[in-house]
């Protein structure tokens, strides 16, 4: 296989393969990292990320019949992802405020029973 093949092979399974190392591998590193340091920050920031990649996961689930006509879909989930995990754009953090934040009952303690 020639470096040309490999480079077509890998940028046609650039989805499969990128989806994991971003939504998943560095996640799970940051937020290990933020549990060992004790940092409130970075911990608080990791779990809006957490609760909005279960929002994309989850819409994903539910529509997954109609997102299958979509040819695009892998691509735009990535490019989500990416927008929520790239700390310098804080985009989980933005989604939890403005998407998540105001729709929560006034006492959080009721959300989770």
């Amino acid at each position: 296989m020639s470096l040309l093949g490999f480079l077509k092979f890998a940028l046609n399974f650039l989805d499969v393969l990128a989806w994991p190392l971003f939504a998943l591998g560095y996640p799970l590193c940051a937020s290990i990292r933020a549990i060992e340091s004790n940092s409130n920050w970075e911990t608080q920031k990791l779990v809006t990320y957490w609760i909005s990649f279960s929002l994309v996961s989850l819409f994903e689930h539910s529509f997954v019949h109609l997102l299958e006509w979509i040819q695009i879909w892998p691509h735009i989930k990535l490019m989500i992802i990416c927008s929520l995990v790239i700390p310098h754009f804080d985009g989980a953090f933005y989604v939890y405020n403005h998407l998540v934040h105001p729709y929560l009952l006034l006492n959080p303690a009721l959300l989770c029973k």
